[in-house]
């Protein structure tokens, strides 16, 4: 979440995990969570799925998202794919330099990349305060 106050609490260090399969999707809005420490904002059950080597987590720029919940919540997050590096695998311009290559331009578009014909719609609630209550929008 950004930017971070001044004296963060752990739920401003961290506030939405999304878990998914093939059906089914969870929001974990652990910015909204009450306790003070890592055990009261985590449940077991959630701690368990990110340690987990046997589920894979994947995003854009996951690696970061993953290095805090590992400093502020002790989390031991393992099977990451980072997508951004995908792109850097995939991208066939030799001549184009390492920032435009890792594709900070986001999750959409990767998928407009790769996905031709296909659009990651995100809306402006997307971008917003993740740290309010989530509404059915």
């Amino acid at each position: 979440m950004y930017p971070v106050p001044p004296n963060p609490t752990l739920q401003d260090r961290v506030s939405l995990t999304q878990v998914a399969s093939e059906d089914k999707v969870a929001l974990f809005h652990i910015g909204r969570h009450t306790g003070e420490t890592a055990e009261q904002l985590v449940a077991p059950s959630l701690r368990q799925l990110i340690e987990s080597p046997n589920i894979r987590m994947t995003g854009q720029s996951i690696m970061g998202d993953c290095a805090r919940l590992k400093e502020h919540f002790g989390l031991d997050p393992h099977a990451l794919s980072e997508l951004s590096y995908f792109h850097i695998l995939l991208d066939e311009d030799p001549g184009s330099s390492m920032f435009t290559r890792y594709a900070h331009r986001g999750l959409q578009f990767l998928v407009e990349t790769y996905f031709p014909g296909l659009t990651l719609h995100k809306d402006p609630n997307m971008y917003g305060e993740w740290t309010r209550p989530l509404s059915k929008e």
